[in-house]
């Protein structure tokens, strides 16, 4: 983007965001719809159960839902709080545990970080969740409102397009829990960017109108307008105050649900040495069908060096 541009990127949009799609000191694109990882709860199950409080940390989340789940009549246990099994999904909402444990999947600089003890404690956190029943994995921990048995969901903002608009008073959304060091959440987003030819200037200058310039007869922003009305997140708080009217009934859920985004560490930051967040989730998903931890980490540690080599040479070659 040109340099103005850039500025007024980094200005206006969260820090992470604009972070992400730097390469060199250069912003190359703009970020926009944007996903999240978050915290759901169901207000008329925790009413049934007595619950007032939302838990702020991963033990007291677990501890919780262990507390408050229920046995079916075949006498299995129902965990009270669910998430999707889909490593995309799963992989993501470790990494964002990762680092609120103190941990992470890369370090700063690229270095593998999941043999770090604080990586390795969250990993286990998590598996032993599920093997004490407090967490289900299935595709029911997509789902949250009036018809789910579930009281929490770890999940995404998008989770709201499956809540009508007549129940979406029954459900609330909370930050990510916060582990050691503090909350975290990790969030990934499309990019808007312009390609190179001979209108390049023409074409930054659309994007930029697009960006940040309310149109003279709605007063909405196109980039905006268009990421509300998906029930996607906009990249800056500014932006939701301003256009309610397309968050409607799911407004205080979205509100609540941005509020992650002020912890926010975005997928770029390991997207773009080459490393999927996948791969955390697939760790989780070994030890749970019962391989080693260590052997677990290692087949991981192995997959991630292989792709940083693969990026690297891919970049070689494009310079």
């Amino acid at each position: 983007l040109p340099p103005h541009f850039a500025e007024r990127l980094q200005q206006t949009f969260f820090p992470e965001a604009v972070a992400g799609l730097t390469w060199d000191g250069a912003v190359l694109a703009v970020p926009a719809w944007a996903n999240i990882t978050g915290l759901w709860y169901n207000r008329q199950v925790l009413q049934e159960k007595g619950i007032a409080d939302i838990p702020s940390t991963w033990d007291e989340l677990f501890d919780l839902a262990q507390r408050i789940s229920t046995v079916g009549s075949d006498g299995v246990v129902i965990p009270a709080l669910g998430t999707l099994p889909e490593m995309w999904s799963l992989g993501r909402i470790m990494v964002a545990m990762l680092v609120s444990e103190g941990g992470d999947l890369l370090t700063p600089d690229g270095r593998i970080a999941l043999f770090a003890e604080e990586s390795r404690n969250a990993i286990n956190k998590m598996v032993e969740a599920v093997q004490r029943r407090a967490l289900d994995i299935d595709w029911r921990g997509g789902r949250i409102g009036i018809d789910s048995d579930l009281a929490f969901s770890l999940g995404w903002n998008y989770f709201v397009r499956t809540i009508d608009t007549q129940t979406v008073k029954d459900v609330g959304a909370a930050l990510l829990p916060a582990g050691a060091v503090g909350h975290s959440a990790l969030f990934y987003h499309h990019a808007v960017a312009v390609a190179k030819g001979s209108n390049q200037e023409a074409a930054f200058d659309f994007l930029e109108w697009l960006t940040f310039e309310a149109s003279p007869t709605t007063g909405l922003v196109p980039l905006v307008h268009s990421t509300a009305a998906s029930l996607n997140l906009p990249f800056h708080m500014d932006a939701v105050t301003r256009f309610p009217e397309y968050y409607g009934e799911y407004s205080d859920a979205m509100f609540d649900f941005m509020r992650n985004m002020d912890y926010g560490v975005s997928v770029m930051r390991y997207i773009r040495q080459g490393v999927s967040p996948d791969v955390v989730g697939t760790v989780v998903s070994k030890i749970l069908d019962g391989m080693s931890p260590l052997q677990a980490i290692n087949d991981a540690i192995i997959e991630v060096q292989i792709n940083i080599q693969e990026w690297q040479e891919m970049l070689k070659g494009r310079m």
